[in-house]
């Protein structure tokens, strides 16, 4: 802790270059934050969330080569043409009290918008809000009367595994999504989707749309989820649907996922039963 007072407050520009997508918590960037020290860094780890334009500096997360050494080489001449074109730019551009607006704009968007939401406390309050109280009273409620809200979730758990296998979709109404059927601002997307839940009912599976970004052709960036509205039909089945406005323009990847539903799980992933549409 010595040594990192002084390091820190000799510190313009906080230099850090993990390989990618192995950045850690990244709580040393952080700390530099709090001392009104830039990071220049790749965005990944907490810097692809803190990133902050006006407030330091970035290499894209994405990778343009498999071998580790040509991207540290492309990594480096990025690094090197921006100290030279950018930061070192900005350091020197002096006004006539020797001073940097440009650097003290810097420094000012670092301590405004980017230390405020990564400090320790918000993390753990994050941390507290998020999971570990639900988990808190789920635990207690599971405890209470002799463990019979456990008892319940463990058959019911029980009962959807076995019929889960069994679920089947009798039709789907979705939109085309190819370059020829793009989406206006301001369009509908709208889904139905009938499903026979054999045996099961509407309360105890969600079916959610997820829009993302293909790589490869498969979703890996998800943009927006919606959990679709239920529909108990007179032949049994569940009618699934969503009517969504465009927020923007263009052609949408999206997917469709079943999935276990209950007010005893404190979380979705309490229950690893999934499916994919």
């Amino acid at each position: 802790m010595q040594l990192a007072k002084h390091l820190v407050s000799g510190v313009d520009v906080w230099l850090n270059t993990p390989t990618r997508p192995l950045e850690a918590s990244g709580t040393s960037g952080e700390k530099a934050v709090m001392n009104g020290v830039m990071n220049f860094s790749v965005l990944d780890g907490w810097w692809a969330e803190g990133f902050t334009k006006g407030a330091g500096w970035a290499l894209e997360e994405g990778r343009t080569y498999l071998e580790q050494e040509m991207q540290n080489s492309l990594d480096a001449e990025i690094i090197y043409s921006k100290l030279e074109t950018e930061i070192l730019k900005a350091y020197y551009d002096k006004n006539e009290q020797k001073v940097s607006d440009q650097w003290i704009e810097h420094i000012k968007n670092t301590f405004t918008q980017i230390a405020p939401r990564f400090t320790m406390k918000r993390m753990l309050d994050d941390y507290f809000d998020r999971f570990y109280n639900k988990l808190f009273t789920s635990s207690e409620a599971f405890q209470d009367n002799h463990f019979m809200q456990a008892i319940k979730l463990a058959k019911w758990k029980e009962k959807t595994a076995i019929k889960w296998e069994n679920i089947s979709i009798v039709s789907e109404e979705l939109p085309q999504s190819d370059l020829e059927h793009t989406l206006n601002l301001g369009d509908i997307f709208a889904a139905r989707i009938e499903v026979n839940l054999a045996d099961l009912v509407s309360d105890e599976v969600r079916v959610e749309i997820l829009f993302g970004e293909k790589v490869d052709g498969d979703i890996k960036h998800i943009i927006y989820k919606e959990e679709l509205k239920a529909e108990n039909l007179s032949n049994g089945n569940v009618l699934y649907s969503c009517a969504i406005p465009a927020e923007r323009a263009g052609v949408y990847d999206y997917v469709f996922r079943l999935s276990p539903k209950s007010e005893y799980l404190a979380y979705p992933e309490d229950f690893n039963l999934i499916k994919w549409l």
